[in-house]
Formats: C-alpha cells, structure tokens, sequence
C-alpha cells in the first residue's frame, strides 16, 4: 500500500514517516510512503487508486491541506484522508469532507497510529494488493494495476500498466491467494485480469492494452465461457 504525506516541515513529514513505517512493520503491511512539501505537488502528483490513505497538513503555504482534500474528494470520495494541525478549530470542516481524523502537533507516534487504525479499514477495502518479495524486499501490487501474470522461467511476472514485477511464487499459489478476485486461469502459465480483457479469440486473449494472452488448448471453451459470464454488461468482442 502506499500513503501520502502533505506536509511542509521537513521535521514533521520525517516523523510522520517514521511512525507509519514502524506501525506498518509491526503489522506486517508492505508499505510504501510518498512524502510532498506542498499541495501542488502532492496534487500533480495524484492518480485515482495510487494512494490507500493521505495525511495532509492543514496550514501549507499555497494551497492549504482543507483546499487540497477538497480537489481529492472531487476525483475520490473514498480515500481516507488524515489532517495534520495545531489545533482543533477547523475540527467540523475535516470532518464535512469525511476525514478519517485529525493529527495534533507536536506529532506523536500514538496520535499518528490511532489515525492509521481508523484508516485500516477503509484502505484494505478500497485497495486490495498481493504481497510479493522482490530482490528480498516484500512489495504490495494493487491489483487493480495487474493486466495479466505470467511464469516465465523461474519468476512469475506481473504485468502492469506501466512496467513489469518480478517475483519468486509459483503460479498455483498466485492463483490461490487470488481467490476472489477478478482474475481467471487461463493457460498453465498465464492469469489474466478479467478486467482488462478486451477481446475474446479462438486460442488467445487481447487485452485493452493490445497485448496477447494465450488460452490453454484443452479447457479453452470453459474459459471462454467464464470470461463472457462475467464480462456480460462490459464491451466485449468475441473472435
């Protein structure tokens, strides 16, 4: 998961990373933290779906964390947001704009993890990811972002957006910790979002993307069949 920090004091936003990277550890959350100096920054910066929870200082110079809320609730009315202040005058305001809480300065690690456990929820909710080890270090994929997983040699690829993961797990135990997810089986080394298929063929997939997936040649009309279930209601081509 990654979480966003909007504050301009460098003293603070290395406490605030701090604190979130200990409670993280200690719950065993991949975490990934993208500190901002300013509003502007954060906000150029913002993609739908890149942040699980944002802590964001009230008083910045430019834009201020309260105006900063308001233009991410414009795009996503689910991200927990956290509001960092010196005092508890704009309390009602924070909350207007569905604020999971608010920090007091001085930052204390107590403060900024009872904000983090009222994010917990929300952010295993709306962001649901796989934890993977990557050059030994563990990594969480949204899972929103996989197109397609393949076994390539030895390493299981994910395919993303913008680039590929690489990590040591056999497929059958991708396919397992998957279960429940939109993501179906389709050959012996191939898994696909079904979310990001675009077109159906005889014995491959195209994805949105314009890249090809293969289908397994012994079952291939059960995966057909499964991916048009539930693909009904989306546009979907059938080759």
């Amino acid at each position: 998961m990654n979480i966003a920090i909007c504050e301009d004091r460098a003293a603070d936003r290395a406490a605030i990373t701090g604190y979130i990277r200990d409670y993280c550890a200690r719950n065993a959350y991949a975490c990934g933290v993208d500190a901002f100096d300013s509003g502007e920054a954060l906000l150029s910066a913002w993609e739908l779906g890149d942040y699980c929870a944002a802590f964001l200082d009230i008083y910045l110079p430019g834009l201020s964390g309260l105006e900063v809320a308001r233009k991410i609730r414009e795009n996503d009315p689910e991200c927990p947001i956290v509001f960092i202040t010196v005092s508890e005058e704009y309390a009602l305001e924070c909350y207007g704009l569905s604020a999971q809480g608010y920090v007091l300065k001085p930052i204390q690690a107590e403060a900024v993890e009872k904000a983090l456990a009222a994010c917990r929820q929300a952010f295993e909710k709306n962001s649901r990811g796989i934890l993977v080890t990557v050059a030994g270090e563990p990594v969480n994929i949204a899972l929103p972002k996989v197109r397609f997983i393949e076994v390539y040699h030895n390493e299981t690829l994910f395919h993303m957006e913008n680039g590929v993961v690489s990590a040591r797990m056999p497929l059958d135990e991708v396919e397992r910790r998957l279960r429940g997810a939109p993501f179906l089986r389709c050959h012996k080394s191939f898994m696909v979002n079904m979310n990001h298929v675009g077109e159906i063929g005889r014995d491959a997939l195209t994805m949105k993307d314009g890249r090809r997936v293969p289908i397994r040649k012994n079952g291939s009309r059960e995966v057909r069949v499964m991916l048009a279930r539930y693909m009904s209601g989306h546009t979907l081509v059938e080759g």
